[in-house]
C-alpha cells in the first residue's frame, strides 16, 4: 500500500512509507495450480495468515521496498511462494490487481485477495474502496 492518509476505525491513520496489508495464503493447488476462482470461490481457499516468521518478516519488508522503488501511488499485489527452504520468491507484481467484493446477487461468497486481506486488518470492501478513492495520486516522494 502507498503512503497516505487512511481511515481505520479508531480514526485517521497517517503512513509515511510503503505498507503491506496483512498476507493471503492459497491452498487447495491441483498440480501446483490454484482453481480459478469463477470454478472455486477465492474465500475457500484462501485465508489471511495469522502467524509470522523471521521469514515472513523479510518477505514483507521485501514487498514494501518494492513498492518504494516502484514509488507506487496504489495498491499492487504482490504474489510469491515458498521454496523447500521456506524461503519466498516474488513471482508475480500485479499492477492491477483484482478488487472485486462481495455484493452481487449470488456473488456473497466472491471476493478478491486484496479485499481479503483489507479484512485482515478489520476494514469492509466498501471502507477499501473509499481509502483507495482517498490517496493522492500526485503526490511525489
Amino acid at each position: 500500500m502507498p503512503p497516505g492518509t487512511y481511515q481505520e476505525i479508531q480514526g485517521n491513520t497517517i503512513r509515511d512509507s510503503h505498507w503491506v496489508l496483512p498476507l493471503v495464503i492459497r491452498s487447495g493447488h491441483v498440480n501446483g495450480i490454484v482453481p480459478y476462482s469463477g470454478v472455486v470461490p477465492v474465500r475457500e481457499n484462501s485465508q489471511v495468515l495469522g502467524q509470522w516468521s523471521l521469514e515472513l518478516d523479510r518477505f514483507l519488508s521485501a514487498c514494501m521496498d518494492i513498492g518504494y522503488q516502484l514509488n507506487a501511488r496504489m495498491i499492487l499485489r504482490i504474489d510469491a511462494r515458498a521454496d523447500r527452504l521456506g524461503q519466498f520468491r516474488i513471482v508475480d507484481v500485479n499492477f492491477k490487481p483484482n478488487l472485486t467484493g462481495p455484493g452481487r446477487p449470488d456473488r456473497e461468497r466472491h471476493t478478491s485477495l486484496v479485499a481479503m486481506a483489507a479484512q485482515g486488518l478489520g476494514w469492509s470492501y466498501s471502507q477499501l474502496v473509499a481509502n483507495l478513492a482517498r490517496l493522492d495520486w500526485r503526490r511525489s516522494r
